[in-house]
């Protein structure tokens, strides 16, 4: 019968006799399956190793002499009904002697003995109690350098609790820990191999063996580009690339190094159509031109995500569209909107891009008057575009643009009648249409037969003014008072007499034409009123 020790917490050695043990229900110590040593199996019947549990035993995988590390062994079986779970293991190096000790953390579920089979001092890590615990830790110091790998030999029991030796479940298992190396071996571990231009990628050394130096070498593109600490550290890489990141550690004993290639990716390259829009009036409830970034590199899809900008202003119509150009809006009152967009390729590379759009001053809507046989404008812009306009459907035909703001209706196609519109390019690059003008068909002439000294005055007129001849009309004569456009405002009757007198005490002031016909012809003139 092998002598055991039971090593309470106080570190006391208790030399128990053999009838005493009979009541103490401690792991049998010798039972662990080592060499020279019998299993749980001698005691409890059935095949060993063929119930459906399973063992495990949490443990380092490589241990450096003389560290201290927790253990924890578990069992996971479904035998019903359950009774006990129990335990014994050892840990012995390649001469089967012991390896390292152990220390007990849990004094009330796992118990420490030493025994002395074939002479040579073993310590033995069980069960304090035989019940329903199935995981067990404590700690163990690893042997001095040089030892080697070492073995855990374990034994487990799933008993079935029926005071007989039959029923119960054995498992065997062995563990084999390594002596790490104390020769330094370069290692590292890094986020991502494959990043964006700009991202922080951090560094983590993971070497082993007893290290003393380091030497991280990220490359001329990365920031920073050296380290002499084992970090973490956090480098950012501005140029697209394959890069290689070294390590180099060292020792009293030699130095190992390790080299990775870190890929950088490009960011996709924005370019607007402007990057400042500038629009010439506002519209609240019509979207202005469509914002646009043209955007090149990095790897197709792309994704936009438009936005405000820091500022807080937004006016656009759809702030996180999935589209190049979302339609801006102006909100109310505002001279300015704000926008930022940011493009995310295929790869999660992104690029961000904020501009503006500004209001110009709003530019005058030129007006058109008759000047003798010519239309007129006094506005001042850098070039004068005149258009037919068709009022059926308000579509409009380009004239050649002219640097003058005359228009002669003389030159256009014998007989055109019409109306005709004038826009004016201003020097901020907006431009401005005027309101439609009339053109009388085939009377451009002021004068004519029976139309000697024909006059209409005061210029300007106040209220009131007066139409007269130096001779009477051979027939009789009609007119009317039309705004700009061509819409009329006054009518006559048929008039016999020289002169008429026209009231206007309710007309805005302007400028007005006067039509006047005669015996199948027209004639016009400019009226002025205050």
């Amino acid at each position: 019968m092998p002598v055991r020790f039971l090593l309470p917490a106080a570190g006391l050695i208790v030399l128990l006799a053999s009838s005493a043990l009979l009541k103490i229900n401690l792991a049998p110590v010798e039972y662990t399956g080592a060499p020279e040593e019998n299993t749980c199996g001698s005691c409890h019947s059935g095949q060993i190793n063929t119930g459906p549990g399973t063992v495990s035993l949490e443990a380092p995988a490589a241990y450096v002499s003389e560290q201290v590390y927790p253990l924890t062994f578990t069992i996971e079986d479904s035998l019903v009904p359950v009774g006990r779970f129990g335990f014994s293991s050892t840990v012995l190096d390649t001469q089967d002697l012991l390896a390292g000790s152990s220390q007990l953390v849990d004094i009330v579920h796992t118990s420490l003995q030493v025994s002395l089979p074939g002479g040579q001092a073993r310590q033995y890590v069980g069960h304090a109690q035989a019940d329903t615990t199935r995981s067990w830790s404590w700690n163990w110091t690893a042997p001095v350098a040089g030892t080697g790998p070492v073995t855990v030999y374990v034994a487990a029991v799933v008993a079935n609790r029926n005071a007989q030796p039959t029923g119960d479940r054995v498992y065997t298992r062995t563990f084999v820990i390594p002596e790490a190396s104390t020769f330094p071996q370069a290692q590292f571990e890094v986020d991502t191999l494959a990043a964006c231009v700009g991202s922080s990628l951090h560094f983590t050394d993971a070497s082993t063996g007893l290290i003393d130096t380091y030497a991280w070498d990220f490359g001329p593109a990365a920031h920073p580009a050296t380290a002499s600490q084992a970090g973490p550290h956090a480098v950012t890489f501005d140029s697209a690339g394959t890069f290689p990141v070294r390590l180099i550690v060292g020792s009293g004993e030699g130095s190992d190094t390790i080299t990775q290639l870190v890929t950088i990716h490009p960011l996709p390259q924005l370019g607007s159509n402007q990057d400042t829009l500038r629009v010439c009036e506002r519209d609240e409830a019509t979207p202005l031109t469509a914002l646009a970034v043209q955007v090149s590199g990095g790897l197709l899809p792309y994704t936009y995500d438009w936005s405000c900008d820091a500022s807080g202003r937004c006016g656009l119509s759809t702030p996180a569209a999935a589209a190049p150009a979302p339609q801006p809006l102006w909100l109310p009152g505002a001279d300015t909107l704000h926008y930022a967009v940011a493009v995310t390729d295929a790869r999660g590379c992104q690029a961000t891009q904020a501009g503006w759009v500004a209001i110009q001053t709003p530019a005058p809507v030129p007006e058109v008057i008759w000047v003798g046989d010519s239309l007129f404008s006094s506005a001042i812009g850098t070039l004068y575009s005149w258009a037919l306009f068709d009022p059926q459907d308000s579509s409009l035909i380009f004239l050649p643009t002219e640097t003058e703001p005359t228009f002669f209706p003389g030159n256009l196609a014998p007989g055109h009648s019409g109306w005709v519109v004038l826009m004016i390019h201003y020097a901020n690059g907006c431009a401005r249409l005027s309101e439609p003008v009339s053109i009388p068909g085939g009377a451009t002439a002021l004068e004519g037969p029976g139309w000697v000294g024909l006059r209409v005055y005061p210029q300007p007129a106040a209220g009131q003014f007066w139409i007269s001849w130096d001779m009477r009309p051979e027939a009789a004569w009609s007119c009317r008072l039309l705004s700009l456009s061509g819409q009329e405002i006054w009518r006559s009757g048929r008039i016999q007499q020289t002169g008429l007198r026209v009231e206007t005490p309710a007309l805005p002031g302007g400028l007005y034409l006067l039509e006047i016909r005669s015996g199948g012809q027209k004639a016009y003139r400019k009226v002025l009123l205050h």
